[in-house]
């Protein structure tokens, strides 16, 4: 049974789209985006090592990057987690962090 500030699931996208940038409820699943797929996750809070498994990239080639609402990127920093019930938090993508000539873009 959930409290009436949580939700079954909770879709990132859809509730900034009609909520803007505000606090979002607990919910027992999360269902966010990377790039045009979507996925969903128990946990409130995911590292970008773990949201990379979802998308089966590796850390040592690819960054996730947050597009928050505004339409602002911040790409996450190893080891770095985000919360699904941060305000503004809306999708994510997936970038390269290594150059073809090996270098680190």
């Amino acid at each position: 049974m959930t409290s009436l500030n949580q939700q079954q699931e909770l879709n990132l996208e859809t509730f900034v789209q009609q909520h803007g940038c505000v606090a979002k409820p607990r919910a027992t699943t999360y269902l966010f985006a990377i790039g045009s797929d979507y996925y969903s996750s128990k946990c409130e809070c995911l590292s970008q090592e773990e949201m990379l498994k979802f998308v089966g990239r590796s850390p040592d080639d690819t960054r996730i990057v947050r597009v928050m609402h505004d339409q602002t990127f911040r790409r996450l920093a190893p080891g770095e987690s985000v919360c699904f019930t941060e305000p503004g938090v809306e999708r994510f993508v997936t970038i390269r962090s290594v150059c073809k000539d090996g270098g680190v873009a």
